[in-house]
């Protein structure tokens, strides 16, 4: 009897055992699949942003992308220019205080916002001149989906080149179904040239993982 109870023991303890690895090695793969799908979507998002970006003018507007992604999903990114304080005269309408945003929404992960204040001070009138700013006080904001949630966050405004060219760099820490993902960003705001778009900035988000 003592054999029989032994053996039961043992044989449910083995199931118990390879249940627990089974269990343990499909939410490792589910945790990696979320992450390779992620990083499938970043590399999709940039492609696009790269071939549709265009220059812009300096007023208030909103410009909305809905990318396809190879998933079947839409991931959505709007660029967002809103003046906070204005120069005194109709004239110098482009020159002062702006915020832009880039926010990025991902399906099944979440949104990630990308904030830079950006004070115009020379705006030419005609070709030859560039366009003068600075830029600062640069942010991130993010809002995880379903099964996510945000660790950490970071953001710094650096010069590129003084009065020309300015980024905000940083990250957001996903954790997706408790794996780490960290999402890296680029927020590049510039001149665009002396000749054509003279009076026009630009502003393109890059992201990495």
């Amino acid at each position: 009897m003592k054999k029989i109870v032994s053996s039961l023991l043992a044989l449910i303890l083995c199931f118990s055992m390879s249940f627990n690895v089974l269990a343990a090695t499909s939410g490792d793969s589910v945790q990696a699949g979320d992450t390779k799908q992620l990083r499938q979507q970043i590399k999709e998002v940039n492609t696009y942003l790269q071939e549709h970006s265009a220059p812009i003018d300096i007023k208030e507007q909103s410009i909305k992308y809905d990318i396809p992604l190879s998933d079947g999903t839409t991931a959505k990114y709007t660029l967002s220019l809103t003046q906070l304080a204005q120069s005194r005269t109709i004239m110098d309408a482009k020159v002062g205080i702006w915020n832009f945003d880039s926010d990025l929404s991902l399906p099944l992960h979440g949104s990630i916002k990308v904030r830079t204040t950006v004070n115009i001070r020379e705006v030419p009138s005609a070709p030859g001149g560039f366009i003068r700013f600075s830029a600062y006080d640069g942010s991130v904001s993010a809002i995880p989906a379903q099964y996510c949630t945000v660790d950490k966050t970071s953001a710094t405004t650096n010069v590129v080149y003084a009065d020309i060219w300015y980024d905000t760099t940083g990250y957001v820490g996903f954790l997706v179904n408790g794996l780490a993902a960290n999402v890296y960003f680029t927020q590049t705001i510039s001149f665009v040239d002396n000749q054509e778009n003279y009076n026009k900035i630009q502003c393109y988000l890059n992201y990495d993982m």
